[in-house]
């Protein structure tokens, strides 16, 4: 049966380390899932944060550091996965989603804010392709099993993300489907039957990261869920749905 390790939103930056990647890297060899999807917001980017610019708290940032940052995680990500396979002549592979967030978009909203950026500094600056990643643009679906997979999912004349209280509900009945998002950092999932007889499940699904973030209070943060999601049996449509807490992955792998 076909299953889907869910990466939500793991913020790599510059002051805090990636050892996380690494135990998630272990979690991979051990459950070995056919596919993986990061639901963006990988890299965090905060030089190309346009709401601290001006700010104290802005200064000494700089885009080859957050650059380095998302690179340096995907590599400890990856690492154990290389070592397994080495020598093996069944070697273990996975499919690789990446569905770009807000964040790896910061760099597409800065060249269009300034148009000299243009050539200088571009998405392909991830290096997602290089290490696997079929790539998703902001916003954009991804569909495995007729699971859709996307960063968030917009709603209303602004396209903002919905951001409901009962976020899940509201996301099969903007997208009539099984549909799973990053970007809240909270786990709100809500299933239900359509016309047909068909489950559907949906939902976002926490972060990805141990630190504290500066832009939102503590208080706020203390209702962010933080882990991964791995989906059983997808391709039945009735998901067997495993939550494992980034306090289970560091310790356990």
């Amino acid at each position: 049966m076909t299953s889907i390790l869910v990466i939500p939103d793991a913020h790599a930056h510059p002051d805090h380390d990636n050892e996380r990647f690494t135990k998630l890297g272990n979690l991979i060899v051990s459950k070995q899932p056919e596919h993986i999807v990061c639901l963006g917001d990988l890299f965090d980017m905060p030089s190309l944060c346009s709401y601290d610019i001006g700010k104290k708290s802005f200064e000494g940032r700089r885009y080859a550091l957050d650059i380095q940052a998302g690179v340096d995680a995907q590599e400890k990500l990856f690492q154990p996965l290389n070592a397994y396979n080495k020598g093996k002549k069944r070697k273990y592979q996975t499919e690789l989603h990446f569905t770009l967030g807000n964040h790896e978009n910061r760099i597409n909203r800065a060249i269009n804010d300034d148009a000299k950026l243009d050539g200088t500094i571009s998405i392909e600056d991830l290096q997602l392709e290089e290490f696997g990643w079929t790539v998703y643009k902001f916003k954009q679906y991804c569909n495995i099993h007729g699971i859709n997979f996307s960063h968030y999912y917009p709603s209303g004349n602004f396209d903002k993300a919905i951001s409901a209280v009962n976020a899940g509900k509201a996301i099969i009945a903007k997208t009539h489907s099984s549909a799973f998002c990053g970007h809240s950092h909270l786990l709100n999932i809500h299933t239900e039957v359509d016309a047909t007889g068909k489950r559907l499940w949906a939902g976002p699904l926490g972060c990805y990261f141990e630190h504290i973030e500066d832009y939102v209070s503590e208080t706020v943060q203390k209702s962010w869920w933080r882990g991964v999601t791995l989906l059983h049996n997808v391709e039945t449509g009735e998901l067997d749905i495993e939550h494992v807490s980034m306090s289970t992955v560091l310790r356990d792998y």
